[in-house]
């Protein structure tokens, strides 16, 4: 769930392609499997993320997703976005894009039940293994805010690291604000400080 409790600060991150390389996904948790898109999904994929508080309701997500992924991209959004399932529901996903030539992950979303369990760090992991077929040698984005905290966490904890400066390409040919000094002051007071330290330090 997205923290609206705190300032909204735009966040972007980059992970090297050697660390993404090395990125295995892990076992996951009984019940659970990982499967690539198929047709119907655009409505769970609705469901997830609005669930999570990134959208109103599920009109509003499903409509975000027809516009910007499955009417101008279906080959693309078949390839590359991914979902776990537990009996055959999916209550998570995460989708490997690129926009202008540039890797990014879109999207990650676990259901609130579900969270706790590894899924987004499974997810993520699979989406990363996609890049390194589709985009090899190229280095992966994703932008992120403050409100997403515990996923700036997640990512960090699979080599992604907080950039200062440089930015992302968004949906739409909007390009996401980079709020690093704001983004960091915010973090400072609500993550555990080795791993602030972790993202200071690794700043680049």
């Amino acid at each position: 769930m997205l923290d609206k409790s705190i300032p909204q600060k735009s966040i972007v991150m980059k992970l090297s392609h050697e660390t993404a390389d090395a990125v295995k996904c892990p076992v996951l948790p009984e019940g659970f499997s990982l499967r690539p898109f198929k047709e119907g999904d655009q409505y769970h994929w609705a469901k997830i993320i609005a669930s999570v508080g990134e959208f109103p309701d599920n009109g509003y997500a499903l409509a975000y997703f027809m516009l910007y992924y499955y009417r101008p991209r279906i080959k693309d959004v078949k390839e590359r976005c991914f979902f776990i399932v537990k009996d055959d529901i999916p209550i998570a996903t995460a989708t490997a894009w690129s926009l202008f030539g540039q890797p990014s992950v879109h999207w990650l979303a676990v259901e609130k039940e579900y969270q706790g369990l590894g899924l987004g760090k499974a997810i993520l992991s699979a989406v990363l293994e996609c890049f390194s077929s589709l985009s090899p040698k190229e280095d992966i984005y994703v932008h992120t805010r403050t409100w997403s905290y515990k996923a700036v966490c997640l990512y960090h904890s699979l080599g992604f690291k907080m950039l200062r400066e440089e930015t992302v390409w968004g949906n739409g040919g909007a390009v996401h604000k980079n709020e690093y000094y704001e983004a960091m002051e915010i973090l400072k007071k609500i993550i555990p400080p080795n791993i602030y330290g972790s993202l200071l330090s690794t700043s680049i």
